[in-house]
């Protein structure tokens, strides 16, 4: 999306994704040393489990990370939302996948949430599963990661070779025929 941005505006896009080739450790980082709030829905129970107690070895000063399976029932989430805004938590990391975890941050917001929401996708599985980054550094450095990601995440394939070409031309539509306009800062 940088590069098709940078292509069709003429200016410098730096790629930004919430995961350990870009922004996560910074967040992380920036969260133990300020004493934020975190809340974290995604993965399977067992995954979402996993990737927090690897945040709390790998990052000693988070005092408290809050968090669900984004396989929960819609009761929980109810009461994980009311959480969430009760006890003003600063950021919540959202890894539902694309749509449903748009949706849940604007339920937050409708709720009253008045932190900071980051949707993640599939980062909170893939880093539960790994031992390190998900992603090995010299994928990153090819930016490689959408082979990778279909590689070790076959049912991915449809979505980078199908789906993302065909909302690519719907944008491109979009903006040739001035229904939709990118404003840059």
């Amino acid at each position: 999306m940088a590069a098709l941005i940078k292509m069709i505006t003429g200016k410098d896009i730096k790629r930004v994704s919430f995961d350990f080739t870009s922004i996560a450790s910074d967040f992380f980082s920036y969260s133990e040393s300020n004493g934020k709030k975190i809340a974290i829905i995604g993965a399977k129970e067992t995954e979402v489990q996993a990737f927090v107690k690897k945040m709390q070895d790998k990052y000693k000063g988070i005092e408290k990370i809050k968090f669900i399976s984004g396989y929960a029932s819609p009761k929980e989430v109810d009461f994980f939302v009311t959480e969430i805004v009760a006890e003003n938590i600063d950021y919540t990391v959202v890894g539902l996948g694309a749509g449903k975890q748009e949706e849940f941050i604007l339920r937050l917001q409708c709720e009253g949430f008045s932190g900071t929401a980051f949707s993640c996708g599939g980062f909170i599985r893939q880093e539960s599963l790994s031992s390190d980054n998900y992603y090995p550094k010299f994928i990153d450095d090819l930016n490689l990661r959408a082979f990778y990601r279909m590689y070790k995440e076959p049912y991915t394939i449809k979505r980078y070779v199908f789906d993302y070409p065909k909302n690519l031309l719907v944008l491109l539509s979009k903006l040739v025929t001035n229904k939709l306009t990118l404003t840059l800062f």
